[in-house]
């Protein structure tokens, strides 16, 4: 991996405008969410904390520098992805590292399936190329937002009797230390390490890159409904015993949950008949995954914390506006 001449890495102090080479605070590109008055919060709202001081390292060299100097200024480094988790272990009030800018395929090996990704790719960037190399991640969770390293690091889990969680399926991995030391984790170099330090809640060090065992892509065969829980759990064992993946979600104050159920196959999505086809199809999986599932979902519980005793109102409502769903679609 090449490295940026030696300069400071761009980075936000409490208290001042610059840092560092004196190069200004760029908000337009805060990730993680890191805020514009240089606090952080996660993506649910409910961890919050003011770093002393906030990295966006762009190589794994400007890592090790960020290490060594907050060593040197007696600082503890928290590392932060998508902030998907709702626990406090990325809030911290010393040094706040993003690695939204560490992101990208550093290498793939056709004949194994191994991808090497910067540990600040997100896995919504990842699939597509994935899939155009006609591979695909052994399992994903329902979102895909996360970057690699977070995912991993938090052991992110999708469903599956006869499935693993994400972390099970990384190889390699490059690590810094504590120290500002670069360790390399694979077959070869502390195995026993590597599986440690895949799910190492950045206990271990800052994570750059991440090997992942990929399978080849695949469909799946997809059935979306809303059923009454009681006939859920009637019906969920032997749904996990012959469905490759299945889950559910209960909305309190309802009888009912809505239950998504996928099996992998080798049928290929049909092709649209005709121009209009194609349009409702884009126009169904946008009203479905991004308006409903996202936006008005979203809405929704936004309005529910302003108004907890709206919230039986309001859950019902979500089931009055989803329907069944079946389809065939990529992995």
């Amino acid at each position: 991996m090449t490295s940026r001449p030696a300069v400071t890495p761009r980075c936000w102090s409490r208290g001042r405008s610059t840092c560092g080479t004196g190069e200004p605070v760029n908000t337009s590109k805060a990730g993680g969410g890191i805020r514009p008055d240089g606090s952080w919060r996660n993506w649910a709202g409910n961890q919050r904390s003011y770093p002393a001081r906030i990295e966006r390292p762009t190589t794994e060299a400007e890592v090790v520098d960020l290490v060594r100097r907050a060593v040197a200024d007696d600082l503890r480094v928290r590392v932060v992805g998508a902030g998907h988790s709702f626990t406090a272990v990325a809030r911290t009030d010393d040094v706040l590292v993003s690695l939204d800018e560490l992101t990208g395929v550093a290498a793939v090996d056709d004949d194994t399936g191994r991808v090497t990704v910067r540990a600040g790719m997100r896995l919504c960037d990842l699939n597509p190329e994935l899939d155009a190399r006609g591979l695909a991640m052994p399992n994903l969770g329902d979102i895909a937002y996360q970057s690699v390293a977070g995912a991993i690091s938090t052991s992110t889990h999708g469903t599956g009797l006869g499935f693993q969680s994400i972390a099970a399926g990384v190889v390699g991995l490059r690590l810094v230390t504590g120290d500002g030391t670069v360790v390399v984790l694979d077959d070869d170099h502390d195995p026993d390490l590597r599986d440690v330090a895949r799910v190492g809640l950045g206990a271990l060090g800052v994570v750059t890159e991440v090997t992942l065992q990929c399978v080849p892509a695949f469909n799946l065969h997809a059935i979306d409904e809303i059923m009454a829980v009681d006939d859920v759990v009637a019906a969920f064992d032997s749904w996990a015993e012959e469905t490759d993946h299945a889950e559910f979600f209960w909305m309190p104050h309802t009888g009912m949950a809505q239950v998504k159920r996928n099996t992998r196959t080798i049928e290929a999505p049909r092709p649209a008949r005709n121009i209009g086809h194609a349009a409702r199809r884009r126009w169904k999986r946008f009203k479905n995954k991004e308006l409903l599932e996202n936006v008005a979902f979203g809405a929704l519980n936004h309005m529910g914390r302003l108004r907890p005793s709206s919230i039986p109102r309001l859950n019902n409502l979500v089931f009055d506006e989803v329907g069944r769903a079946e389809y065939l679609t990529t992995s």
